[in-house]
């Protein structure tokens, strides 16, 4: 038994150093690949003197009113002819999205269109027209339109003097 423990504690052990020289190599990668050392220009601290804090809004009621209430005290009104409001439109049966219901007046009052990419991983809305269907049947189709962004495909665009970058992906047609 002490045997086996011992041999635990070995292999603990040098997983934990692998781990370390991994995120080193990593943090250093990343390092590289931003042209250098990262140092933080504007600190938290900095915000609070500067801000005297910040302004938090919250509610401790979950509706449709109050959602409403928390964006007019923002006082910062949306203007315009679309205002895209990024969201999930959830993963059949009925998972991991909002209430249409709770969200239809703040969406309607910013004359809002719901827009999504499809998935990069598999499932409903990794297609284009199941991704449509998702939305319809989640109710999202009843409160505003429903624009799924790549449907038409996606573009790269070159990076002019880029070091590691020659492209970037996806630009969303």
């Amino acid at each position: 038994m002490k045997r086996i423990v011992k041999w635990i504690a070995i292999v603990a052990g040098v997983l934990l150093v692998i781990a370390g020289i991994g995120g080193f190599f990593l943090i250093r990668n990343m390092q590289s690949m931003m042209g250098g050392e990262v140092e933080l220009s504007y600190t938290h601290e900095q915000h609070e003197q500067e801000n005297k804090g910040s302004t938090v809004y919250m509610t401790a009621e979950i509706t449709p009113k109050a959602l409403m209430e928390i964006y007019t005290a923002l006082g910062t009104g949306l203007e315009g002819n679309q205002t895209a409001v990024k969201l999930s439109t959830g993963e059949p049966p009925a998972s991991n999205y909002l209430d249409p219901n709770l969200i239809k007046e703040l969406v309607q009052s910013v004359n809002g269109t719901i827009v999504e990419c499809n998935t990069a991983y598999g499932g409903s809305r990794s297609e284009t027209a199941m991704h449509y269907q998702v939305a319809e049947d989640h109710g999202f189709t009843e409160i505003a339109d429903v624009v799924i962004m790549d449907e038409d495909g996606s573009a790269t665009i070159p990076v002019e003097g880029g070091t590691r970058l020659k492209e970037k992906r996806p630009l969303i047609l």
